[in-house]
Order: structure tokens, then sequence, then C-alpha cells
């Protein structure tokens, strides 16, 4: 029992660190997106960035 336990704690693992990695890409994407905006003067707010953050949310899902 011990090989598939094993591979078991594996796949955990590495689920969980392609989701830790989703999320600081998406804490990224809405960091540069807030420097990109405020730099060049864009207005939207936090809105675009925020949906930006979920579509690159929704798409990493679809994936898994």
């Amino acid at each position: 029992m011990a090989p598939s336990s094993s591979k078991a704690n594996k796949k955990g693992a590495a689920d969980a660190a392609a989701w830790m990695f989703n999320v600081v890409t998406s804490v990224g994407i809405i960091i540069v997106n807030k420097a990109l905006m405020a730099t060049y003067g864009f207005s939207y707010g936090e809105f675009v960035s925020h949906a930006l953050c979920f579509l690159l949310f929704v798409c990493t899902f679809m994936r898994f």
C-alpha cells in the first residue's frame, strides 16, 4: 500500500503547488495591471484588474 499512498501524496503536493502558483501569478498580474494603469493614466480602477484576475482563474480552472 505504500506506493499508492506515496503516489497520492505526490499528486496532492503537485496540485497544491499548482494552485499556489496560480494565486501568486494572479496577484502579480493585478500588481502589474495597477502599475500600468497608474503610469499611463487609465482610469478604469480596481474592477478591470480584478476582472482580468478572475478570467485568469477561470481559464486555469478549466485547464485542470
